[in-house]
C-alpha cells in the first residue's frame, strides 16, 4: 500500500504503492550507465575523431582513479557523437558497478567537472552558443 524513500540526509519520503510504480523508479543497485554529452568548438574538427577522444578518456580516467571510484568503474569509452549548430559533441560513457549507486549524483556532477578540467588543460575551447542574424541591403540599427 505505501512505499517510503529515504533519500540522501535521511529524509523519508512516502508514495502510495501506484504512484510510486508511476514514476517508472530505475534501480541502480545491479550496476549503471553515466552519459556526458561535452561539446568542443568547431577549430577543432582536425582531432575531434582521432585523438581527443582518447586524450579526454585518459583523463577522465586518471581523475576518477585519483578520486578513489577505480573500483567501482566497470566501462569507460569516449566517442565522437554529433555536429551540432555550435559544437562538436562527444559521448563520454561510463558504467559503474551497483556498490556505487549511493554516489550517482556525485558521479554525474565528477564527470562534468573532470571534461572542464580537460579542456582547460589541453587547450580545448569550449563554444558558446551563437546566433547568426542575416539582414538585407541598406539596413541600419535605429536609434
Amino acid at each position: 500500500e505505501l512505499v517510503q524513500v529515504r533519500e540522501q540526509g535521511g529524509a523519508i519520503r512516502n508514495y502510495g504503492t501506484q504512484d510510486f510504480l508511476r514514476l517508472s523508479p530505475v534501480n541502480l543497485s545491479q550496476g549503471f550507465r553515466l552519459e556526458i554529452q561535452f561539446g568542443l568548438d568547431y577549430g577543432l574538427r582536425d582531432h575531434i575523431t582521432s585523438t581527443i577522444p582518447q586524450t579526454l578518456r585518459d583523463f577522465v580516467e586518471k581523475g576518477l582513479i585519483q578520486a578513489g571510484y577505480e573500483g567501482h568503474l566497470t566501462e569507460l569509452k569516449v566517442e565522437f557523437q554529433e555536429v551540432d549548430d555550435s559544437t562538436l559533441k562527444l559521448a563520454v560513457l561510463t558504467t559503474f558497478s551497483g556498490d556505487a549507486a549511493p554516489l550517482y549524483l556525485r558521479l554525474n556532477r565528477l564527470l562534468q567537472t573532470l571534461c572542464v578540467e580537460a579542456a582547460a588543460r589541453h587547450g580545448w575551447t569550449m563554444p558558446l552558443p551563437q546566433l547568426t542574424l542575416h539582414t538585407g541591403s541598406g539596413w541600419r540599427p535605429q536609434g
